[in-house]
């Protein structure tokens, strides 16, 4: 008994988008969607919460260099505190006041100057000679501590003393505000605030601007062009600390962090590329979703897997099975059920009962139908037997008989008689004794034909051309009487030398064309079958048009026979397995 393969495939596959697997990843990826929508938005989250801490961080930064520069400022307010308090200072005592406020810098490397400036804006006493007389009342750091009557810081300004570019920071002369007395300025050199300054970890990237509130840059070398234009910047110094996104004048993008300092309008400004800033943030924003994703992809691959491993393969088997039984291979059995599923385990097991109820079933079909085969070939044999005797006894009575109009009738009878038994024998022969071999059949009915013509000079009969064509008995034998009754009717009667043509052909699919014509030779002569009267030949003409039309409709052809049935063409439908 024949075992199927367990990876044997079915000659027609599954189709994919119908399979269990299919509908069982869908319900798992459809379940998992919420878990999955919810980690993303989770890593979302954290992507913002992390975008945020980044500029928390760039922010903090900002505000370490604003305290680094509040440290600065706060000692120049003290060293301004401290000088003011001396009465040489204070009173303008020359040269007591040079002299103290050049010790007073010494060793001080930031700071340009120091002096004091009468309440008209004249310089009075200074660290470092003027050559002429120097006036700041015009300049928008002065006009500042005169309205604020406390300590200042502005610029930058170019220094007329110093000739550098310096930020002023300076208070009034006297402790209470009274500004009658004069102001004390230090000067705060520009260069050393943007070397010494610490922005954090040799970052390359990070570049400081000290800005004030027109947007103007207060440190040297600072490239005004990567801050944003000055309508937007502006806007945005409007508090003490802030963020911005945005695009420089140089049309990159950068991320802003800006401190005040104190309440001056001074404002520390770190800028950092905005895909520097975001690219960590987004590659773990990637990283988490490309990981949920993963994890997502392996869940259902697992799950694919699991189902070919547990379920698909035994659906295949099983199915390839059921279809090779189909087929009519009843002793292929499904096997290897001890490694399935209960469930499977229990198809597989219904399956093979089944193939060995219907394996049962067709061994005793099979034996019915040979002994129903033995039972025809019997009747078809006694059939043909009968029918010699029958033939035997036409043949007596035609010897017998001194009438040649009787002796043809009996011919004519035997004839037609010997199809019937020659269909017996090609069916008695035949191997499934349904369809008979009409290149075989018809050959040998035309034998027999000629029996017909043994005495007669004006008809002959040509080799019959036939197709390999397999009939049924019921389309054989009127066939071979269309054929039989057109052959005695020229028999009786032709004239002159006629020759019969009969051919029977596949025409089209699903058809055949069975042609008989005729043809003649008016010049020779020959002896014509005795006729009795022109009545006898009407009728007789009738006669064998009737015969042919009732075989033609038997047969469910289509018939077209001149009149004299010098040509007769019938088109017979065929079933596909009449051609072999």
């Amino acid at each position: 008994m024949p075992d199927l393969k367990l990876g044997e495939q079915a000659a027609r596959p599954l189709e994919a988008i119908d399979s269990v697997r299919t509908r069982l990843s869908t319900v798992l990826a459809l379940s998992m969607l919420p878990v999955l929508a919810f980690g993303i938005a989770s890593a979302v989250s954290q992507y913002y919460d992390r975008s945020e801490a980044v500029e928390q961080q760039l922010l903090g930064k900002a505000e370490l260099v604003s305290k680094e520069l509040q440290s600065l400022f706060l000692g120049a307010k003290q060293v301004l505190e401290i000088a003011r308090t001396q009465p040489g200072v204070k009173n303008n005592v020359e040269p007591a006041c040079s002299r103290f406020l050049q010790s007073t810098i010494a060793g001080l490397p930031h700071m340009g100057n120091i002096a004091t400036i009468s309440p008209a804006g004249d310089v009075q006493c200074s660290a470092l000679p003027a050559d002429q007389p120097v006036n700041v009342f015009g300049d928008q750091w002065f006009r500042s501590v005169n309205a604020r009557k406390d300590f200042i810081v502005g610029g930058p300004i170019l220094g007329e003393l110093s000739g550098e570019v310096i930020i002023v920071a300076a208070e009034p002369l006297s402790p209470e505000g009274n500004m009658e007395e004069g102001v004390i300025s230090l000067s705060i050199r520009t260069d050393y605030i943007g070397e010494t300054l610490d922005i954090g970890d040799g970052d390359q990237e990070l570049e400081l601007f000290l800005i004030n509130l027109e947007g103007r840059s207060l440190l040297p070398g600072q490239q005004r062009r990567k801050l944003p234009p000055k309508k937007v910047l502006t806007t945005y110094l409007t508090g003490d600390r802030g963020i911005l996104s945005t695009t420089g004048d140089d049309g990159k993008d950068r991320l802003y962090a800006s401190i005040r300092l104190d309440e001056s309008d001074v404002y520390v400004v770190l800028a950092r590329p905005a895909l520097s800033a975001s690219l960590p943030v987004l590659t773990e924003l990637l990283a988490d979703v490309a990981a949920l994703l993963v994890l997502f992809a392996v869940t259902l691959l697992i799950v694919w897997l699991a189902t070919e491993r547990m379920s698909i393969r035994w659906v295949k088997h099983l199915r390839a099975v059921a279809i090779a039984q189909r087929r009519g291979m009843s002793t292929v059995r499904a096997r290897d059920l001890e490694k399935a599923p209960i469930e499977y385990r229990e198809l597989g097991e219904a399956f093979n009962s089944m193939a060995d109820a219907i394996e049962r079933r067709q061994a005793s079909l099979v034996e019915s139908i040979s002994e129903r085969e033995r039972l025809l070939r019997e009747i078809h044999h006694r059939v043909k037997n009968n029918l010699q005797i029958v033939i035997s006894l036409f043949n007596l009575n035609a010897r017998n008989t001194e009438d040649e109009h009787e002796r043809a009738q009996l011919r004519d009878m035997q004839v037609r008689v010997e199809s019937l038994a020659l269909a017996h024998h090609a069916a008695y022969q035949s191997g499934d004794m349904q369809l008979m071999p009409m290149d075989e059949f018809l050959p040998s009915l035309m034998e027999h034909a000629r029996v017909m013509l043994e005495d007669e000079d004006c008809l002959s009969l040509r080799p019959i051309q036939t197709d390999a064509l397999r009939l049924p008995m019921d389309q054989a034998v009127p066939l071979a009487q269309i054929i039989l009754e057109v052959i005695s009717f020229l028999r009786k009667t032709a004239d002159v030398p006629t020759e019969l043509d009969i051919s029977l052909r596949r025409d089209r699919p699903g058809w055949a064309v069975l042609s008989l014509t005729t043809e003649t030779e008016p010049q020779e002569d020959c002896e014509p079958a005795p006729v009795k009267s022109k009545e006898e030949e009407d009728r007789r003409l009738r006669l064998s048009r009737s015969l042919v039309s009732a075989f033609a409709r038997q047969l469910g052809g289509h018939l077209q026979a001149a009149t004299d049935l010098s040509e007769v063409v019938l088109d017979l439908p065929l079933d596909e397995d009449d051609v072999i």
